[in-house]
């Protein structure tokens, strides 16, 4: 694991620290054991946190990204992740309405048409960590980019310019970069932000996405009981998936983790608000100007519900 970073990454807050465990297969995609981590509450704003991972679980996971064998993995320590699950966003999906493609496109449409912002005044587009480009909207001018992914290879769209590294896109050239789902991911969320601002023109517009997927949890989770209690688990696969499947209900119904859950750190590294979002934006020279919050969202089958912020580069 790379170093624990205990103090808040947006506003630098000392922060409470309570034992957690990567998910199972992740580590199996990884070709390592079962291992500990650490997951973070700033005191001051609520963004939460869990430890960074390594290079080498990073490439793991997202280089067999939504793959035949990251599905196989993935669903044998999580049973109910279903294949439909595992191709929640791309076209060929039967998930239906806001969940959809389509639907998602027709969201990133709402917050301009509530801004009062034309799509059509936009030129130059990246969607950072956007799989194929399915969500960018037709309607945009000039050239539109995507950060080239193994499952973005499968995909030819002619509309659509594959970079491998954004270092390729000339700087100030972008009216627009999307994030759509992307942030929670990342190791570092400030870095991610400043290498994105290097590419937007002044003036330009950068639109977020993240999920309403926050949770609370226990002063018994910072224990040492807990981590002999965690390290337990890990010994019984089938006690381990049964307690495991059991959270992820009670987290749904109750956003919080029990007493006796399973603080998992899975694909999601990054917990956040509207506040935190904004905060985070405000570091870099951006001021919010539309937001919409939808509790009822859904990834998946999961309703996690999702947070969509636009906001304007100044400087």
């Amino acid at each position: 694991m790379s170093k624990i970073q205990a103090d808040c990454p947006i506003c630098h807050s000392n922060s409470s620290e309570y034992h957690s465990i990567i998910a199972p297969w992740i580590t199996e995609l990884a070709n390592l054991p079962l291992t500990p981590s650490k997951y973070f509450s700033c005191n001051n704003c609520s963004y939460s946190w869990f430890s960074r991972f390594s290079d080498n679980l990073v490439h793991s996971l997202y280089s067999k990204y939504r793959s035949e064998s990251y599905y196989a993995v993935r669903h044998s320590w999580e049973p109910w992740f279903s294949k439909n699950d595992n191709k929640a966003f791309d076209e060929t999906s039967s998930i239906k309405a806001s969940n959809s493609v389509s639907g998602r496109k027709r969201d990133i449409e709402a917050i301009f048409d509530l801004s009062g912002l034309s799509l059509k005044q936009i030129n130059g587009c990246l969607d950072f960590g956007g799989d194929s480009g399915q969500f960018i909207p037709n309607d945009i001018k000039g050239v539109k980019y995507v950060v080239d992914q193994q499952i973005a290879s499968s995909y030819n769209v002619d509309s659509i310019t594959y970079v491998s590294d954004i270092e390729v896109i000339e700087k100030k050239s972008l009216g627009l970069i999307m994030c759509c789902m992307v942030l929670e991911h990342v190791n570092d969320v400030n870095e991610t932000i400043r290498d994105l601002v290097k590419l937007l023109s002044i003036n330009g517009f950068l639109y977020i996405e993240v999920p309403m997927d926050s949770f609370r949890v226990s002063k018994f989770h910072q224990t040492w009981f807990y981590e002999k209690y965690l390290n337990f688990l890990s010994d019984h696969g089938y006690l381990f998936q049964l307690l495991d499947f059991a959270t992820g209900v009670w987290r749904l119904s109750f956003k919080s983790i029990p007493f006796w859950g399973v603080l998992k750190q899975s694909e999601h590294i990054n917990y956040f608000n509207y506040p935190t979002i904004q905060a985070l934006l405000e570091k870099f020279g951006f001021i919010s100007i539309c937001k919409i919050e939808n509790p009822k969202s859904r990834q998946g089958k999961l309703r996690f519900g999702k947070i969509q912020l636009l906001g304007e580069f100044r400087n």
